[in-house]
């Protein structure tokens, strides 16, 4: 455990994985407690758990009013906590060199807040620190490089700070056994030392 008086900033890990015992939830779940029993304030926020419809293209209501057409799901809920918290630490396993379905979906739904900034004007918010982990099976070259621009243009909208360095990418993790915990560990403590205040 690391020992500090620091106050921290207020974060959440979004889980992308749809397995809730596979190795993206066990390394959320991880740095979660991690963090907590550090006094750092996070929370969790598993994709998979929350309805979220997808994004069918209402260009003239979302171009127009810088608003989702879409109100009969719980995207209002993500929205709100990439709108308040201060950090985020994305959490995903690799899906055919990108992001799974329940990922893919949420970001698409974050359209209304491009258009707010780059067509409307706005649209301004604090900056915000970001952090991105992808767990994949295999070792190819540019396994996470589809992750990495979708992920660096999605936290472009919300003002949230993209540095490759700040990442944390793992190899060759077909199950939670193939871990190691020493990794994470050192990661967690570089975290910590970015947040705090």
């Amino acid at each position: 455990m690391i020992n500090t008086e620091h106050k921290s900033l207020n974060g959440a890990i979004f889980n992308f994985s749809p397995s809730l015992k596979g190795s993206s939830s066990f390394i959320t779940s991880y740095i979660y407690e991690q963090l907590l029993s550090n006094k750092i304030r996070v929370e969790v926020i598993n994709v998979c758990k929350f309805k979220i419809l997808p994004c069918n293209d209402c260009s003239n209501y979302c171009f127009r009013y810088g608003r989702c057409k879409i109100k009969d799901d719980e995207m209002y809920k993500i929205y709100e906590i990439l709108i308040k918290k201060e950090f985020f630490i994305f959490v995903t396993p690799v899906y055919f060199y990108h992001l799974p379905g329940y990922a893919k979906i949420m970001i698409d739904r974050c359209q209304p807040y491009w258009v707010r900034k780059y067509v409307l004007k706005i649209f301004d918010i604090d900056k915000k620190l970001g952090f991105l982990v992808c767990i994949g099976a295999t070792k190819g070259k540019r396994l996470f490089s589809g992750i990495n621009l979708t992920i660096k243009y999605f936290f472009d909208i919300f003002n949230i700070q993209f540095d490759k360095k700040n990442n944390l990418y793992l190899r060759n993790i077909e199950t939670k056994e193939d871990i190691d915990k020493k990794i994470i560990d050192g990661y967690i403590y570089n975290l910590f030392k970015l947040i705090k205040v």
